[in-house]
């Protein structure tokens, strides 16, 4: 299943694939020592020196195409049923922290790289989490690019200077819900109607 805890869990895979998508370039070397340590959780400029980036979860939204589902069958009674999980997206402000420019383009063009070869990744966890079939077992990282006047609201809402940096959006993440299964309703019965309708 898929709990509470799955948007730090997210947040822990999204810092591990930028570290394995640094710790893989080719032809360039980034020092680096572990992901706790050289990709900070948080908002840009609060890493310290080891930090080669930060990744800031600055915005949860709703997903809106997976909001009007029904309940779901519960797998271990099928006679009972589980309310739809809450299916959310996840945007990440991705902003390398080097104090040579060059340094920040190169790490910024290697995780493009690196998210554009593997959108796809197993939502975390030690078992299978596709939320009692109510959402897909994998997630979908991708690149997003917002509007000019957007990215200026947030980093004026950070009190910091504009950096180069990029949006990751995260689909779907959902969270199942902390109710336990209910019995599901019994047809009792049948009615069929039959009438004729007449044009105008």
């Amino acid at each position: 299943m898929s709990a509470f805890s799955v948007i730090q869990d997210v947040s822990v895979l999204l810092r591990g694939e930028v570290f394995r998508a640094l710790a893989s370039a080719s032809g360039v070397t980034f020092t680096l020592s572990d992901p706790a340590t050289n990709v900070e959780l948080g908002p840009p400029g609060e890493g310290g020196e080891t930090t080669r980036a930060t990744l800031y979860l600055h915005h949860v939204e709703l997903e809106r195409h997976l909001r009007n589902q029904r309940h779901l069958p519960s797998r271990e009674d099928p006679s009972r049923s589980r309310r739809p999980p809450l299916t959310l997206q996840l945007r990440y402000l991705l902003t390398p922290s080097d104090s040579l420019e060059t340094n920040n383009q190169l790490l910024l063009g290697r995780v493009l790289q690196h998210f554009h070869d593997h959108p796809l990744h197993p939502v975390p966890g030690d078992e299978p989490r596709d939320s009692h079939g109510g959402a897909s077992p994998e997630i979908r990282v991708v690149p997003e690019t917002p509007s000019l006047e957007h990215l200026t609201q947030l980093w004026n809402a950070l009190n910091q200077p504009f950096r180069l940096s990029v949006v990751l959006l995260v689909e779907v993440v959902a969270i199942d819900s902390g109710l336990p299964p209910r019995a599901a309703p019994r047809v009792g019965s049948f009615h069929t109607l039959v009438g004729t309708g007449e044009r105008p």
